[in-house]
């Protein structure tokens, strides 16, 4: 049982230097904490992601906190903000338009841009792997054969990922990534573009000027 412990823990361990080798990441980490605590901390912005939540039709709406302790906390902070990052958006656009919150501005500055959405949306597809396989390791009764099996097999669900690019498989939060972009009535409404179509566009809107 002991082993079985110091594999989990090695397992988180990987995880971190994995994502500590990518400077990004570490600021998405601090970030899904602070916006945690700028939530958990007034009870009047509550209200405002409460009403976010109504408006959008959404159940439940939190922002979870991510313990550095906890490897699974960070993959249940993703999956709850892929799922309410529309009404999370529309609560700091609300905190920053009219009552002139600076934090509000600061979180928002990093969440609408392209980069950070799809990072929420690449993690929503990569986590849960991880977590499946942490969730085998501290099991009171361990099946090492489970385990011997699962591994391999996390492995090449996360090259799978990597090898599709952007040819992600039906089903993966990435496939959908642009088709969220592009509605109207959710992330649509935030003008999130990728900073080659930002570019492309601003090229053409020239040459139309010209």
């Amino acid at each position: 049982m002991v082993s079985v412990a110091c594999a989990a823990h090695r397992l988180t361990l990987c995880c971190k230097d994995a994502s500590s080798g990518v400077a990004y990441m570490n600021s998405f980490r601090d970030l899904l904490q602070q916006l945690h605590l700028y939530f958990r901390n007034s009870v009047n912005r509550t209200a405002v992601l409460q009403a976010a939540e109504e408006c959008l039709g959404l159940d439940n709406l939190k922002v979870k906190e991510v313990k550095d302790s906890r490897w699974l906390s960070q993959a249940m902070a993703v999956s709850n903000l892929q799922r309410n990052l529309t009404a999370v958006l529309a609560a700091l656009a609300e905190e920053t338009e009219h009552k002139k919150c600076p934090t509000a501005k600061g979180l928002y500055g990093f969440l609408a841009p392209y980069r950070f959405v799809a990072s929420v949306y690449l993690q929503a597809d990569v986590l849960p792997h991880i977590s499946r396989l942490s969730r085998l390791f501290q099991k009171e009764n361990v099946n090492f054969l489970a385990l011997k099996v699962q591994v391999p097999v996390t492995m090449a669900c996360l090259r799978a990922i990597k090898d599709a690019g952007d040819h992600q498989p039906p089903g993966s939060f990435l496939s959908k990534l642009h088709a969220d972009l592009d509605n109207p009535v959710g992330l649509g409404a935030y003008s999130i573009v990728h900073e080659e179509e930002r570019n492309k566009r601003g090229t053409r809107e020239g040459q139309e000027r010209d």
